[in-house]
């Protein structure tokens, strides 16, 4: 006698090998079902460090807004890790000066 599966859609010969051919298919079902589940809760913790970062942003934004409303401006020196040493200013300005100038390129020893 042969044996059909609803769960597989496949004849067997006999009814163990049905038993086990659907334990197997609901055991793959199960641990799809639980990659699914954690694939969501880690979609989650990405989307509330999204979340936190965005907070984050709006207020180091309001706090760049109160210092430029209190200084006015702010410039490179004032963030000692943006200071410019004397190479790094003069290239900067060499690129300022060919770009207002690229018909004579500006050539700096």
């Amino acid at each position: 006698m042969k044996y059909y599966s609803d769960l597989t859609n496949k004849i067997y010969e006999t009814m163990d090998e049905l038993k086990e051919a659907e334990k197997a298919h609901n055991d793959k079902l199960e641990l799809q079902k639980k990659k699914d589940e954690e694939r969501k809760a880690d979609y989650q913790k990405v989307k509330d460090a999204y979340a936190l970062a965005e907070t984050q942003k709006k207020a180091a934004d309001k706090l760049l807004q109160q210092f430029l409303e209190k200084y006015k401006g702010v410039h490179k020196t004032t963030d000692k890790t943006l200071f410019l040493n004397s190479k790094q200013y003069i290239d900067d300005q060499k690129e300022l000066i060919n770009s207002i100038f690229s018909v004579f390129p500006l050539v700096l020893f």
